[in-house]
């Protein structure tokens, strides 16, 4: 039981599974929304998951057919443009739906940013569990006021500025105490962590843009 466990991606699974709850019981909204919302954070995650495996394939090649399990390895750069090309992706998939009413898609938006911001917040919290190292808690107290104070945020664009806010503080923090960043197990660095969030911004602003500026 201890080598289970003790297993990264495991830890990860257990991970993501517990705040995955624990957002599930503090959304005040009705389960098939919040259903939604999941499945959409869970189908970026297997596609995120089977890109990185396909790229691994594709730009380690022979490394691959020499040792194949080199394909379940995943490396920085694969897994960043995996999440750039899922990322946009799913953005254009949600745009083209029509299953959500116009006034519903800013909530939309607003509690699957929550989730997102729950799970790096989770994400720190276990590696200042593991490392006790000092950026660590300088990304949980970020990620922690941010969930606090983002949705008592008037302005019609407040996600569009968490996402960019959040790249800017990466950048301070990653380029001051360290040059790599862990998610769920893999090695991000600055230009790819900040690149992801400031263009997670751009298709936000894109997603929402024809949508009522007034916030509820």
């Amino acid at each position: 039981m201890t080598k289970i466990i003790s297993i990264p991606l495991f830890q990860v699974g257990i991970l993501f599974l517990l705040t995955s709850a624990i957002w599930f019981l503090i959304t005040d909204e009705d389960s098939d929304f919040k259903k939604k919302i999941f499945d959409f954070v869970t189908d970026g995650l297997y596609y995120f998951v089977l890109t990185t495996l396909v790229l691994n394939i594709i730009l380690n090649l022979k490394d691959v057919l020499n040792e194949p399990y080199r394909a379940l390895l995943f490396s920085s750069q694969t897994s960043w443009i995996a999440l750039l090309i899922v990322g946009i992706f799913l953005s254009y998939r949600e745009f083209k739906k029509k299953t959500l009413f116009i006034n519903q898609k800013e909530l939309y938006i607003n509690h699957t940013l929550n989730f997102f911001l729950l799970l790096g917040l989770a994400n720190h919290l276990f590696y200042y569990y593991k490392y006790r190292s000092l950026h660590s808690v300088l990304f949980i107290v970020i990620y922690f006021v941010l969930y606090l104070v983002k949705d008592r945020i008037k302005h019609s664009q407040r996600n569009e500025w968490t996402l960019t806010l959040l790249a800017v503080l990466h950048a301070i923090i990653m380029y001051s105490f360290s040059n790599i960043i862990l998610y769920y197990q893999i090695v991000f660095y600055p230009y790819q962590i900040i690149s992801l969030f400031l263009i997670a911004s751009i298709l936000v602003f894109y997603y929402r843009r024809n949508l009522p500026s007034k916030q509820k």
